[in-house]
């Protein structure tokens, strides 16, 4: 909510709430998210409202004579992220499992990135989450590049699932120029993408800034992944996307879902846990902070 009016209009009264809720906290993002959705709903009945007439609010909102302020602190790094309405319609409409739901973090997150640091997401799908950590290296113009890990082959649950969106795809049909396409070409430009299993991936040392877990939900992969790109962390500065910290919650009898969950509280004087659930998913933040917890014991 960069945005800051000339007038006190009801968008804006709504962006002054935003910002006495900016912080970290799990009631924060909350009210955040539904004062954003709140803002888009107050946008939308203003167009539908001007197509009947065109000067329908004419003289209802009093003056904002803080603008310049206004738009000077909402610049600052907590409002690093662009506006959910200036998303392109096409990133929009990508089919999402939680990576368009929490974008707006995804966004700021990568676009702190800095030059001669890498972005690492673990399982891709169709590249919701994908393309909102492109928007925020291709905001930041550091030359950050996105390395998505992923199969992108399409199995029976995948299927399915891209079904619902009206998005084709056949058993063990490669997806990864699906992906492109959907998250657009100047976008892509900014992606490199890694096909294969998460248990054959391999790291070129590139210090990481941001890594986004979608694929590891049990204790082999999880450790796996960790012991491949953790070396890379950069102490006190990583930021730890687990997209399915919280999955466990749904299949409360599969004890092997909770790993993931166990062995970070387990190890939590390495990491910092900076947000609780994220709206709308199973996803939490850490910040890695120092060690390497992921070494095999010998």
């Amino acid at each position: 909510m960069r945005d800051a009016a000339h007038s006190r209009t009801v968008c804006e009264v709504l962006r002054e709430i935003n910002d006495i809720h900016q912080g970290d906290t799990q009631i924060d993002i909350s009210t955040r998210a539904m004062l954003r959705e709140a803002v888009d709903m107050a946008k939308r009945m203003d167009r539908r409202l001007k197509e009947y007439n065109q000067e329908w609010d004419k003289d209802w909102w009093e003056n904002n004579p803080n603008v310049n302020d206004d738009i000077e602190r909402r610049m600052a790094v907590d409002y690093l992220a662009m506006d959910d309405d200036t998303i392109p319609e096409a990133i929009r409409r990508i089919p999402s499992m939680g990576g368009r739901e929490i974008g707006r973090y995804l966004r700021e997150w990568a676009a702190r990135a800095q030059k001669g640091q890498a972005i690492v997401e673990l399982g891709s799908w169709l590249g919701a989450g994908t393309a909102q950590l492109a928007l925020g290296v291709a905001q930041s113009k550091r030359g950050v590049v996105v390395h998505a890990f992923d199969r992108f082959k399409a199995n029976q649950s995948e299927i399915q699932k891209a079904a619902t969106h009206g998005i084709v795809v056949k058993a063990g049909d490669s997806t990864v120029d699906l992906v492109r396409g959907l998250i657009t070409p100047s976008l892509a430009e900014h992606v490199a993408f890694h096909q294969g299993e998460i248990m054959k991936a391999k790291w070129n040392g590139q210090p990481i800034a941001v890594y986004v877990d979608d694929a590891c939900k049990r204790e082999k992969e999880f450790l796996h992944a960790l012991r491949t790109f953790g070396p890379s962390f950069i102490p006190n500065e990583t930021v730890i996307v687990l997209m399915d910290f919280w999955y466990f919650e749904r299949y409360p009898e599969d004890r092997g879902l909770r790993f993931q969950h166990d062995w970070m509280k387990k190890n939590i004087n390495h990491f910092e846990h900076t947000q609780g659930r994220m709206p709308g998913t199973s996803a939490t933040v850490f910040r890695y902070l120092r060690g390497k917890p992921w070494a095999e014991v010998k």
